[in-house]
């Protein structure tokens, strides 16, 4: 199952502060997710498995986001936000 997590920070190649989605799937442990990839709008569509922002290798907001998030209701969405 995949959901996607909001991590705050600073977008790098658009200098803009904000809430960025990542998109997470689930482990073998109940309410368990771990970050997969960033689906912000420098991955093309949101959808995209190829970046096309200069910072996908170094994303400072991605690196930020926890590896595993547990899900208590409240950190993780079922869908990206503005679909």
């Amino acid at each position: 199952m995949q959901k996607y997590y909001y991590q705050s920070g600073r977008c790098e190649a658009s200098s803009y502060q904000g809430l960025y989605p990542v998109l997470c799937e689930s482990t073998d442990v109940k309410n368990e997710y771990k970050k997969v990839r960033m689906v912000c709008k420098g991955w093309k569509d949101g959808h995209a498995t190829e970046p096309s922002c200069p910072m996908a290798e170094s994303c400072s907001v991605y690196i930020n986001t926890p590896d595993i998030i547990e899900d208590k209701g409240m950190a993780l969405r079922d869908k990206k936000l503005g679909e």
